[in-house]
């Protein structure tokens, strides 16, 4: 019995990219952050950038409670945040 493979490239010929990184809801206590990209919907992102959370912003994990929430330091201040919100933000490490 002969298996057929596809070539992805025959029905999408442009990759969609996704930005690389983890969930913001995975980070520990310490670690100093970029955000990469926002997964959510209009309203989503609009009530994150009205917090200062977009891409290209850095913060620092001050503390991470699961199931519950997290703060974040970003400057001079904090935000918090529930583990809903911080699903739909990917961030990477920065030094």
């Amino acid at each position: 019995m002969e298996h057929s493979t596809t070539d992805d490239t025959a029905t999408n010929p442009v990759p969609t990219r996704r930005p690389a990184g983890f969930r913001l809801a995975l980070a520990v206590v310490g670690e100093r952050l970029e955000i990469a990209g926002l997964r959510g919907g209009e309203g989503v992102e609009r009530r994150l950038a009205a917090m200062g959370l977009r891409p290209g912003g850095r913060c620092e994990v001050v503390q991470n409670e699961r199931p519950g929430g997290l703060v974040l330091r970003m400057g001079e201040s904090r935000r918090a945040l529930g583990m809903g919100m911080a699903h739909k933000i990917l961030v990477v490490r920065r030094p």
